[in-house]
């Protein structure tokens, strides 16, 4: 499909609530606030469908409706009116809607019904089963493939990388995808969950330590920034990690070196630390509970 659908609103957020919907299911998508612009941009764009607001400054729905049936009959209008407007909906039937749709519009119904309609107008759709696979992501939505662009223009880059979104949306995936594509992909990638151990256990996993630095430290032991080496650290949930810890961590970022537990002589931090988290750190830095400084370091 290289046509575009062309959305007409007035309300402006749910214009773009509207794109954002049909982008991610890969349709390409134009946007006009009322009937005027959207003519202008039929005759510019040709636009597969359309998709208007019956309620609109100037032209109403069925005025734009039958303005474009008569110039471009081939073009399918689809109306949205607000719930109590039936009369209006079936008078823009009877001057040519392919169908209405009631608002508030269901989001599911809105991609059923333009699917339909661009098959029965013989319109080539957005391959639903054409599966983008790279880096052990999977996906076939817009939304998958700008995740890999975005994957792709950062990966090459030295600076660290802060993930976020809710658990179990594979932030970890985008980690490892991360480290794949860049040029450390030959080097370690290590992962530290820094909300899965004990308060007192965090800086000798990350830092390592010496044989005797602390009671029950037998022989010495090598930490995740230094098993990652030139490779990548993942700090997984590093919103949760102690505020004593986050000084020292943010310490390591800014020398680029760290040392273990039980000695004094520094090591080089070579490795790019990619974090994630499932908290709002801007709002964990507004209420005291992580450090601005480390937050703008990741």
């Amino acid at each position: 499909m290289t046509n575009p659908v062309l959305i007409v609103e007035d309300e402006k957020n749910l214009r773009r609530v509207l794109v954002a919907v049909l982008e991610a299911e890969g349709y390409p998508t134009i946007a006009a606030e009322n009937a005027e612009e959207a003519l202008g941009m039929i005759q510019t764009k040709h636009p597969a469908l359309v998709l208007s607001d019956q309620r609109l400054p100037g032209l109403s729905g069925t005025d734009l409706l039958r303005r474009i049936k008569e110039a471009h009959p081939e073009i399918p209008v689809i109306i949205s009116t607000a719930y109590g407007e039936i009369e209006q909906a079936v008078e823009a039937i009877k001057a040519g809607a392919e169908h209405y749709l009631t608002k508030p519009v269901d989001e599911g119904e809105l991609i059923a019904l333009i699917r339909q309609t661009l098959a029965r107008h013989g319109e080539s759709l957005p391959p639903l089963h054409r599966e983008l696979r790279r880096y052990g992501l999977i996906g076939v939505s817009r939304a998958i493939e700008t995740l890999l662009e975005t994957i792709d223009l950062v990966a090459p880059a030295p600076s660290n990388v802060l993930i976020t979104g809710e658990s179990g949306t594979g932030k970890e995936l985008v980690a490892r995808a991360l480290h794949q594509a860049s040029p450390r992909a030959e080097q370690p990638f290590v992962a530290f969950n820094c909300g899965a151990i004990p308060l007192e256990l965090v800086e000798s996993e990350i830092f390592g330590y010496e044989r005797g630095a602390f009671t029950g430290a037998t022989r010495a032991q090598a930490g995740k920034l230094e098993m990652a080496a030139s490779g990548t650290l993942f700090l997984d949930e590093v919103g949760d990690m102690p505020l004593p810890m986050q000084v020292k961590m943010l310490r390591a970022l800014q020398e680029r070196e760290f040392t273990r537990l039980g000695t004094h002589q520094p090591q080089r931090l070579a490795a790019r630390i990619v974090a994630a988290t499932h908290v709002d750190l801007a709002k964990a830095v507004s209420e005291g509970h992580f450090r601005e400084d480390l937050y703008y370091r990741l």
